[in-house]
């Protein structure tokens, strides 16, 4: 998909947002390839549904590590962190071996080996992506 995100993207998104199950210390890592920029109407309904889904459930995220293959999209989305702090670190990045690498730093629970495991298995054609 080029240009604008479709809505049904954005509200499948939100959907997953909504249905997260939050608990203390949790770290997120997501993984958006090839997806076109939201609006900035779809923008306010992510972010959002974000805030609802933190206020809402006790516990919370500590850290978000966003992959994206999109030079533009990390750009974007760096600056926007520059002006809008979120609530819990947040880092933006070009590939997901230096995402998961983040992540770790911020807890050891973390296990970059056994998540890649995972992605390989969960998306067919993982290892074939060109971050």
């Amino acid at each position: 998909m080029r240009g604008e995100a479709h809505q049904a993207t954005v509200d499948a998104l939100i959907g997953h947002i909504r249905s997260s199950r939050l608990r203390p210390g949790l770290v997120m890592i997501d993984i958006a390839y090839d997806v076109s920029l939201p609006t900035a109407l779809q923008r306010k309904q992510i972010a959002d549904a974000v805030k609802e889904t933190i206020a809402s459930r006790s516990g919370g995220i500590e850290a978000h590590a966003l992959v994206t293959s999109s030079t533009v999209a990390r750009a974007a989305l760096t600056a926007i962190n520059w002006f809008v702090a979120p609530e819990f670190p947040e880092r933006v990045f070009g590939d997901v071996p230096s995402a998961l690498a983040w992540c770790r730093e911020r807890s050891p629970r973390v296990e970059p080996e056994a998540v890649l495991v995972e992605l390989r298995r969960a998306v067919p054609g993982f290892d074939g992506l060109r971050w």
